[in-house]
């Protein structure tokens, strides 16, 4: 909430609209008490809570678009890695390519597009995972 707010400029209204689906949808992401491993993580200061959120959890990946906050020796002893979503993706679909699909179908559905038009939306932010996906699926 805090990057939308403050680096993307969304508004308070929208951040908080946000925050209240996400919590309906995926109310296992929700991490609490973790606070006091804050001081004890190694990464960027101002992500500190994020590492700390995921080791919290017992997590094994961080999905960030800033992988440089979360340097390898800060990661490795609490076993946890950090991927960009492109490589996140490009893994998952590597996993299973057919349920990959599906989902992609689905969300296209979901939020009535067609299935190029969500590729092209999301291309923008996991180009390498589009690529593989429209190479595998003609």
């Amino acid at each position: 909430m805090r990057t939308l707010r403050l680096k993307l400029n969304v508004g308070s209204a929208q951040t908080d609209h946000l925050a209240v689906c996400l919590r309906e949808a995926f109310p296992e992401a929700w991490i609490t008490d973790f606070e006091p491993l804050i001081a004890g993580m190694a990464n960027e200061p101002k992500d500190r809570h994020v590492l700390a959120a995921a080791a919290k959890a017992g997590a094994e990946t961080i999905v960030t678009f800033n992988t440089k906050h979360f340097p390898k020796a800060a990661l490795d002893p609490l076993g946890i890695e950090a991927q960009s979503p492109d490589d996140f993706l490009i893994h998952l679909y590597h996993l299973n390519p057919r349920l990959t699909t599906r989902r992609l179908l689905q969300q296209a559905a979901d939020t009535s597009r067609t299935l190029p038009e969500l590729l092209s939306a999301l291309g923008i932010a996991t180009p390498g995972f589009v690529e593989l996906v429209l190479s595998e699926n003609g």
